[in-house]
């Protein structure tokens, strides 16, 4: 076993942050990032996003309560910390990322489909639930 000392001399890499995560304690969670696979659309413009995963009390307490659908979509909305490729599909321009440590930009995640919420709720609960 390696002592502390030995430990403090390593890196602690984001691969093996990873690998940690849900086998020690993590108050702010751990950034990945998160590309949308879509079937058909050259991988360039696949949109990916940066996610904050959930800290060990928001995963408890998201087992302790039922939430609703809304509730489940704002606590996601406040865990996207960036994105790459979000392209606005009627003008072709990219969408630049706003947000702060409270998360993305409401007005920008509200007009985002149903469809990419969800998947981006259910990555979210993936990788913060190991």
């Amino acid at each position: 076993m390696a002592k502390k000392d030995e430990v403090k001399d390593m890196v602690l890499t984001d691969e093996i942050k990873r690998k940690l995560f849900g086998m020690s304690i993590s108050s702010k969670g751990i950034m990945f990032e998160c590309s949308v696979p879509i079937e058909g659309v050259p991988e360039q413009f696949h949109p990916s996003f940066n996610l904050q995963t959930l800290t060990v009390s928001e995963v408890r307490d998201l087992k302790a309560q039922e939430y609703s659908v809304d509730t489940y979509s704002e606590i996601t909305r406040k865990h996207i910390v960036g994105w790459k490729n979000l392209i606005d599909t009627s003008t072709g321009e990219f969408v630049d990322f706003i947000g702060d440590s409270g998360g993305c930009d409401k007005d920008i995640y509200d007009q985002f489909p149903d469809t990419l919420k969800i998947y981006l709720s259910n990555e979210l609960i993936k990788l913060s639930i190991v």
